[in-house]
């Protein structure tokens, strides 16, 4: 055992050799993460049933954000000022983009969705760049319902 004690001291004795002490050296300010700051238009339903588009934060890398945070209640602030959102809540969503600006958008659920709640979804979807069009796909158990490709021009009646 002492063997390999003095053997492991000697080798650290010699990987220090020719190493000479330093001060500190500079490297200039540490590192800052940033990105860019985006934020999203959804679109909500104000106090006279009209839909109305607000600005919330965004996420980056995540083009389908603004169309996610539908799914959920309308935040303490944008409560405050009268908007509701009338699509379902917690609905699971699925997208599909392809190449020729066609959204597509399959929602799991089992409940007939109002006028408005489409149009606030195919409104919100709108303001994705390369988005010129929506399907909402409805997928019951047992049963799938496709709605005509659609634009937030088709829902002017309501804004």
């Amino acid at each position: 055992m002492k063997a390999k004690t003095a053997l492991a001291l000697m080798l650290i004795c010699l990987c220090a050799c020719g190493i000479r002490p330093t001060g500190t050296i500079g490297a200039g300010p540490g590192p800052a993460a940033a990105a860019p700051n985006t934020s999203v238009a959804i679109y909500l339903i104000n106090p006279a049933g009209k839909l109305v588009a607000v600005t919330r934060p965004g996420l980056v890398g995540d083009p389908y954000y603004p169309v996610v945070q539908l799914l959920g209640r309308p935040t303490t602030q944008e409560r405050r000022w009268g908007l509701r959102n009338e699509v379902p809540q917690r609905r699971a969503a699925h997208f599909d983009h392809p190449a020729e600006k066609s959204l597509s958008i399959t929602l799991e659920d089992d409940l007939p969705w109002t006028r408005l709640a489409q149009a606030q979804v195919i409104c919100t979807a709108m303001t994705i760049p390369r988005v010129a069009r929506v399907r909402l796909i409805f997928v019951r158990t047992g049963s799938t319902r496709y709605l005509p490709s659609r634009t937030c021009e088709d829902y002017r009646d309501l804004r």
